[in-house]
C-alpha cells in the first residue's frame, strides 16, 4: 500500500505551488555538452578504436602517428558528418575509425549541433 501512495505524494509534489502561491520554477535544462562529456564517451569506446588500430598494425607494424577525426554531435547526441585527415596512408584505418566514431551517442546537445576535431594519438610500435 505504501508505494502507490509514495507515487501519488511524488506527482503531487512535483505540482504543488511556492510558498506564495505561484507555480514553482521549471527545471534547468540540462547542462551543456562540454568537453569532458564528449571525452567521457570517447574513452568509454577506446577498445572500439583499437581493433581498427590493431588491424592496421597488422598491415604496417610500424604505424604511428595522429588520426584527426572531425564529427558533428546533433540535438539528439548522435554522429553525423564523420570524417578522418589522410595522417595515415592507411585507407581501411580511417574506414573503421570513421564507422566507429559514426556509431557513438552522446549526451544531448542543448546548444544545437556541435562540430568537434578530435585528436586520436597512436603509438603501438613502443
Amino acid at each position: 500500500m505504501r508505494g502507490p501512495c509514495l507515487a501519488v505524494l511524488v506527482a503531487f509534489c512535483a505540482h504543488a505551488a511556492t510558498p506564495d502561491g505561484g507555480t514553482p520554477p521549471a527545471p534547468p535544462p540540462p547542462p551543456a555538452l562540454d568537453k569532458d562529456a564528449i571525452e567521457k564517451v570517447i574513452l568509454e569506446h577506446l577498445p572500439a578504436f583499437a581493433k581498427c588500430y590493431e588491424a592496421a598494425l597488422k598491415r604496417d607494424p610500424k604505424l604511428t602517428g595522429k588520426q584527426l577525426m572531425h564529427f558533428t554531435i546533433g540535438v539528439d547526441g548522435k554522429v553525423s558528418n564523420c570524417s578522418a585527415d589522410l595522417a595515415f596512408g592507411d585507407k581501411p584505418l580511417r574506414e573503421c575509425m570513421v564507422e566507429k566514431f559514426s556509431e557513438l551517442k552522446f549526451p544531448p546537445s542543448k546548444d544545437g549541433p556541435i562540430e568537434i576535431s578530435y585528436p586520436l594519438v597512436v603509438d603501438f610500435a613502443n
